[in-house]
């Protein structure tokens, strides 16, 4: 229900050593708490996830008296926000709603940077495998042509020596011919 992220700069290697972290509550699962666990019950995650939640909402308004008196720490965040005019909670909203905007963009955007990369290795591979085949063609093809033109210069009667030279040939080979 509750996560701690920490930033880190994987490109560089560097992390903000601790300076900076973000910490998120799944409100969903404090549904099930609220219907499983009496308010004193509550542990101080439950009983914070229990009170965002449930803060602005008039039914829940005794559950969220009864977390206030236990715990002294929320009781101080609730009388902060009981200041918030409907404008400023508004105003919370939207920038939430844009900060997942936003984080959703990035996640698109690196999502398909990491393809394009794997795209690009991948044409890059197959583009050397396919250097690498075709020269072996090609050394194969000269190879054959060399032997051709070995056979014909010995039918013409010239010394495995004199071929070897003009084809570029080991002797042995030319004597195999």
């Amino acid at each position: 229900m509750i996560h701690t992220f920490r930033f880190h700069d994987a490109q560089n290697d560097l992390s903000f050593n601790g300076r900076m972290h973000i910490i998120t509550v799944e409100l969903a699962k404090a549904e099930k708490l609220a219907r499983e666990k009496a308010a004193g019950e509550l542990g101080a995650a439950e009983a914070w996830a229990v009170f965002l939640r449930y803060h602005p909402e008039k039914e829940k308004r005794a559950l969220v008296n009864e977390i206030l008196k236990a715990k002294e720490d929320i009781a101080m965040a609730g009388e902060a926000v009981q200041g918030f005019t409907q404008e400023e909670i508004e105003w919370f909203r939207n920038e939430s709603k844009l900060k997942y905007e936003l984080d959703m963009q990035s996640r698109q955007a690196r999502e398909a940077r990491l393809e394009r990369e794997a795209s690009e290795r991948g044409l890059l591979e197959g583009l050397a495998k396919g250097r690498t085949e075709a020269l072996q063609e090609a050394e194969e093809k000269n190879h054959r042509e060399k032997l051709e033109t070995a056979r014909k210069l010995k039918a013409m009667g010239l010394s495995p020596e004199q071929i070897a030279e003009a084809v570029t040939l080991s002797p042995e080979e030319i004597e195999k011919l």
